[in-house]
């Protein structure tokens, strides 16, 4: 079996910042010049996207998107020659935003859209984080990512095997629904993301997904400050072979 292998090891991939609201108070360029002393080639930022009428936390408002996409285009310009800025943004699926999806395809400002499903939509308006034990939740994440994939909006998929810490223990992982989603993201070559905010969280799951996924990988830091950005990216070399 061919080994797989990291997709972007030169890069800082999955970045946050002080816009999300939950993130250390750095500003992008302080970010940047960390990423050069690093010694990397490219950084890709990706804060949480918003949504219209600003329904959910945890990210910037719909009216500070513009301010976001011109900040980061002109320290894209400045650092030209010394790193890579890309303009990226993380984003659940959720089926009732289809309009939005494709108004942020077409904004040429942002150059990657990450699927990072934290939640997904249980009907109009209804959404998985306002139900309380609800069973099921896991599987019901995957199926939101893999709806997401076959969407064709995502170019990549943040820690896919984070939603099994919602297993109870005892509780069996829906392997044909894993198998289903890794085999969906390599048919519309849409990578997978070894996530190191996983890793040091012991939300890692090998044994759920990274056995049965033997496509090349990205690895995403998922930083939220400038100080575990440079920590986590001396990690990448751990998911060297891992499968």
């Amino acid at each position: 079996m061919r080994k797989s292998v990291c997709l972007n090891p030169e890069e800082i991939f999955h970045v946050h910042t002080w816009r999300c609201g939950h993130a250390g108070e750095e500003r992008e360029e302080e970010y940047i010049k960390a990423a050069i002393r690093l010694g990397a080639k490219q950084i890709t930022f990706t804060d949480h996207a918003p949504f219209p009428g600003d329904l959910f936390r945890g990210r910037m408002k719909m009216e500070e998107l513009p301010e976001c996409e011109d900040t980061l285009w002109e320290l894209r310009a400045k650092y030209q020659g010394k790193i890579q800025v890309r303009i990226g943004l993380e984003a659940e699926y959720l089926p009732g935003f289809q309009a939005y999806y494709e108004k942020l395809k077409e904004d040429e400002g942002i150059e990657y859209l990450l699927l990072g499903q934290h939640f997904y939509e249980l009907a109009p308006g209804e959404y998985s984080f306002s139900k309380k034990g609800l069973s099921g939740r896991a599987d019901g994440i995957v199926r939101a990512e893999l709806e997401g994939v076959e969407s064709g909006y995502f170019s990549g998929i943040a820690h896919p095997d984070r939603s099994y810490r919602y297993l109870k223990p005892g509780e069996q992982a829906d392997i044909g629904i894993v198998k289903e989603l890794i085999n969906a993201a390599a048919e519309y070559h849409i990578p997978l993301e070894k996530n190191i905010s996983s890793l040091e969280a012991n939300w890692y799951y090998p044994e759920i997904f990274w056995k049965y996924c033997t496509d090349d990988y990205l690895v995403g830091l998922d930083a939220h400050s400038v100080s575990e950005m440079m920590r986590r990216y001396h990690y990448s070399a751990f998911f060297d072979g891992v499968n």
